[in-house]
């Protein structure tokens, strides 16, 4: 029940095994041709270097709230020396594979900083308000970029975002009180922005958080559980449902491992292939994106693997 280990299951899909890939990273490497040649935007991060957008030949580009961030002063008229300098690095030859390969990433990251900026600076996003705090923040740089997708060359992306705080062992209920209002908030103004923009049904937004919390207290709090529920949302999701089947929330139910941390009945593999399936991938490509899937889905039948996208079949 430690985060480490529960991360790594939700990022990777592979729990039995270490993995230098996430899932996300494998479904956007899987779909690369429908983006155009070249295009650096199909992962967009703006919390942090991540896993779960990794994978050989994908790497999430790492933004802030504000956008891409430069070389300070790079663009200042008076740092007109130092820019040169740095210029000139940039066309030396180095026979040194770590000299040629740091040259290399430090022109990649100028240019798309420039392709980026440019891309998202012509954007109005005059009257739009996302609450939230600072998921609120992050989901508008989402919203931004979304709808510079075409000046980015991308027609398949994913995000991801953050909003941390829930690991409450002491003085939950006011805490969590106000993360869920957050999460309500960021939530709802960001849809709300979808609805505007016509891309309700091309957007899909959900959770993803470590586990559950143990239903016994601790005298203060709650500690570390297992099985959790999730929120997905969009115009392409069958909503107002809960999809599976609700614990009994006693102690010592059949679903109980001990101290209320209740055993998943359905896993994230089968949750990931869902949206897999909305995004566009092949039952016969789920197995690359979801390596985990058989051993709760069976790809032979017809079926959704939980129903929650309106997917057409």
């Amino acid at each position: 029940f430690s985060h480490s280990d529960q991360q790594k299951q939700w990022h990777t899909s592979l729990p039995d095994r270490s993995s230098t890939s996430g899932w996300l990273g494998r479904l956007s490497a899987t779909l690369k041709d429908l983006n155009q040649p070249g295009s650096f935007a199909s992962a967009i991060s703006v919390a942090g270097v991540n896993l779960v957008q990794t994978s050989p030949g994908v790497l999430p580009y790492v933004i802030g709230n504000e956008g891409s961030k430069g070389l300070v002063d790079w663009n200042n008229p008076n740092w007109a020396i130092g820019r040169s300098v740095v210029s000139s690095q940039l066309d030396l030859e180095y026979e040194n594979l770590l000299q040629r390969t740091f040259l290399s990433r430090k022109k990649d990251a100028l240019e798309r900083n420039n392709v980026f900026s440019e891309a998202v600076k012509s954007v109005d996003l005059e009257g739009v308000q996302i609450g939230g705090g600072s998921l609120g923040d992050q989901l508008k740089m989402v919203l931004q970029t979304i709808r510079a997708r075409a000046d980015l060359g991308v027609r398949r992306q994913t995000f991801f975002v953050e909003l941390g705080g829930w690991d409450l062992h002491s003085l939950l209920l006011e805490p969590h009180r106000l993360l869920l209002r957050q999460l309500d908030d960021a939530l709802g103004d960001f849809q709300k922005a979808l609805n505007a923009d016509g891309l309700s049904d091309q957007v899909t937004t959900f959770t993803a958080s470590d586990f559950g919390r143990s239903l016994t207290s601790n005298g203060q709090g709650s500690d570390h559980g297992w099985g959790g529920h999730q929120i997905v949302v969009g115009g392409a999701v069958d909503g107002g449902r809960i999809y599976g089947e609700y614990p009994d929330l006693y102690e010592d139910n059949p679903l109980d491992v001990g101290r209320g941390r209740i055993i998943p009945t359905i896993s994230v593999d089968e949750y990931f292939a869902e949206l897999a399936c909305w995004f566009g991938v092949s039952r016969q490509q789920l197995p690359i994106v979801i390596p985990n899937l058989n051993r709760f889905y069976d790809l032979t039948q017809v079926q959704q693997p939980l129903g929650f996208m309106n997917l057409g079949y």
